[in-house]
């Protein structure tokens, strides 16, 4: 049976319900990235994560492994 709640216990997100901040770090500033903190998986697949989100975003983007579980991201330029 369906019941009603006060309106501050659910919290609603904006956008597309991520739980990576892919605008915040496709700003075009360079971001190094965390594992553990940033993303879980391993460096290598999130770097293919991060290839993937971009081109469905429109963009390009570089990236890098800088030691042991980190990862830069930068955008380089709009595809559209």
């Amino acid at each position: 049976m369906a019941s009603k709640v006060q309106d501050n216990t659910v919290k609603f997100g904006t956008g597309s319900g991520s739980k990576y901040a892919w605008s915040e770090w496709f700003d075009g500033g360079t971001w190094v990235l965390v594992k553990g903190e940033d993303f879980e998986t391993e460096v290598d697949t999130f770097q293919t994560t991060c290839l993937i989100r971009a081109r469905k975003r429109g963009i390009k983007i570089v990236t890098k492994k800088i030691g042991a579980g980190k990862l830069a991201v930068k955008k380089v330029a709009d595809k559209r």
